[in-house]
């Protein structure tokens, strides 16, 4: 990987680049296709958010498990999987699903990653003719150091995302079936 002060002048300005206006924000009409598949792979990535969201408010109770439930919903995601695995790695009634819940929280959590670097981004360019997406972001790192980075990719990306997330649901949705009915909280409250 080359460092900043290896570069060219052009290769510079072309990473240090961050159009705050212009660009296909300011053109949509240019970049339809990004803006299409950015909304299907947010749509996707809030049905599973929310839908995990819903599990955890049907499960997180006081009358559950005194020792396991948290009187704050979490907001970040990761305490937001802490939390479910926590609910299925000790309550008893519910540690046969510690395996599927495992599994998802490991798919999740890389999807989270994956979302958090396409929407704490800016939308620098796009070139329908390459399909090609640019994003540019900046960090702070801390004791004055930032990370800038530059990510190119195309709507397939997006759309593989989206998919994915949506596999991620119906996984959650394998949980929450035997979960969301009477005999679901009957089996929750035999704690």
């Amino acid at each position: 990987m080359k460092q900043i002060s290896d570069l060219t002048d052009d290769e510079r300005r072309n990473l240090l680049a961050f159009n705050f206006i212009g660009g296909p924000l300011d053109d949509v009409d240019s970049a339809i296709p990004v803006f299409t598949a950015f909304g299907l792979a947010i749509m996707a990535w809030s049905r599973v958010e929310t839908h995990l969201d819903a599990l955890l408010i049907h499960i997180n109770k006081r009358s559950y498990s005194r020792e396991i439930f948290d009187p704050k919903h979490p907001i970040a995601f990761s305490r937001k999987l802490e939390l479910l695995r926590k609910w299925f790695r000790k309550h008893r009634n519910l540690r046969h699903l510690e395996t599927a819940i495992d599994a998802l929280a490991v798919t999740l959590k890389a999807l989270s990653k994956q979302r958090n670097e396409y929407i704490h981004a800016l939308l620098s360019d796009y070139s329908e003719d390459s399909d090609e997406i640019i994003l540019r972001s900046i960090q702070y790192i801390g004791n004055d150091t930032f990370h800038v980075g530059h990510r190119t990719f195309g709507t397939r990306n997006l759309v593989a995302f989206a998919a994915a997330s949506t596999h991620a649901n119906f996984a959650l949705s394998e949980i929450t079936s035997k979960l969301f009915t009477l005999d679901g909280v009957a089996l929750l409250r035999q704690s």
